[in-house]
């Protein structure tokens, strides 16, 4: 444990300044289930990262005990306090928390941030996915209006919205309760003389394909959650290039503007569920019929000196529209902070430390020079 404290540390003070100059704001998307094995969740994704050759994504707070045999718990306030400072020092301005009940070990990281003294250093907001949105139980109303008005909440446009990512409508349901909610939630919050939320459609699908879902929930536009290209698993067992996802990514950010559509920039940073794809989880992701033990299905890995060019490209695409109007809300969002299994994250690990967070800093100094 000292010796990984010693490791982070190390990249703490190699770090440069934050990359807090430019204009956009730069989220990331946390999903964190990395309080250990102590139940059906943390057990999946420690059980996916034990064989060794998945060591090199163990988070920065585990440790390897063997060949075979990882842990970590990442439910402390220490831990916390070392990813607000890794997100401050290199440049995240907000993470979005895929949000659950309060109850449900999957909360356990909000909890901790807004217990955090340190929380200002990093805005927050929320991804809700449409099931949870809907029901009471689960996210009630009261909740979303109290935590919108927080003073660590992320606001956007000159109105100072707060950012809300509604995660999973499709081109394909009926959303009219997805709708009837968002009308509740704005008369609420007008109710209670707050701002008006600034909703965020976030699927899965092109963002072109979503214009018709953001205007059938009532948000102000659209983001996904993650891009992975639809030829990603043309050819199983060899990895589809991330410079290819990279130039696909950029299309969607392109199609979105010449279809008028209002978007928050999506930056990827891989996608490589191997270890899923072996072992799979018990919330049942499905992935393609021809990704099988034998032949998988993945990305390539970027190199940093990619993540830093695209992340480049997608802070100044987001500038540039900006003034335009289309990208109002003035952010690029990445995904993600800490999906070490499913293949994309930015977090320190305990092999490669704050490497990608270097990249993503490079990324938006570089464009703060040309400035």
């Amino acid at each position: 444990v000292v010796a990984g404290m010693m490791m982070l540390l190390k990249f703490f003070v190699v770090c440069a300044l934050p990359c807090s100059g430019a204009a956009v704001s730069l989220g990331a998307i946390r999903w964190d289930a990395w309080w250990g094995a102590s139940d059906a969740v943390g057990q999946a994704v420690t059980l996916n990262l034990d064989p060794v050759e998945w060591h090199y994504r163990v988070p920065f707070f585990g440790r390897i005990l063997g060949p075979n045999n990882v842990t970590w718990n990442g439910n402390t306030s220490a831990v916390m306090e070392q990813e607000i400072q890794l997100a401050h020092t290199y440049g995240i301005n907000y993470w979005a928390f895929v949000t659950y009940p309060l109850d449900e070990d999957l909360s356990y990281a909000l909890k901790l941030y807004l217990a955090s003294p340190t929380r200002h250093l990093v805005n927050m907001s929320l991804i809700v996915e449409i099931g949870r949105y809907v029901d009471e139980a689960q996210v009630p109303l009261a909740r979303l209006v109290e935590t919108l008005q927080l003073d660590c909440y992320q606001r956007v446009t000159a109105q100072r919205r707060p950012l809300l990512f509604l995660l999973g409508a499709s081109t394909t349901q009926n959303l009219t309760a997805v709708h009837a909610r968002t009308v509740q939630l704005r008369a609420a919050l007008a109710t209670a003389g707050a701002a008006q939320p600034y909703i965020v459609s976030m699927g899965w699908e092109a963002m072109v394909a979503m214009k018709s879902v953001q205007q059938s929930v009532g948000a102000d536009a659209v983001s996904r959650y993650v891009y992975v290209s639809s030829n990603w698993a043309a050819h199983p067992g060899h990895g589809y290039p991330y410079a290819e996802n990279m130039k696909e990514e950029q299309a969607d950010w392109q199609s979105a503007v010449a279809a008028q559509v209002p978007f928050v920039t999506t930056i990827t940073a891989g996608w490589d569920p191997r270890p899923r794809e072996t072992r799979p989880v018990p919330w049942h992701q499905s992935f393609p019929p021809q990704c099988t033990n034998s032949s998988l299905c993945w990305i390539e890995d970027p190199t940093m000196a990619q993540l830093t060019a695209q992340v480049s490209a997608a802070v100044n695409f987001t500038q540039h529209h900006a003034a335009a109007g289309q990208a109002e809300a003035d952010s690029a969002l990445i995904s993600a902070w800490n999906e070490y299994d499913e293949g994309h994250w930015i977090c320190a690990s305990l092999l490669q430390g704050a490497e990608k967070l270097q990249a993503v800093q490079r990324g938006v100094n570089r464009l703060r020079r040309r400035s």
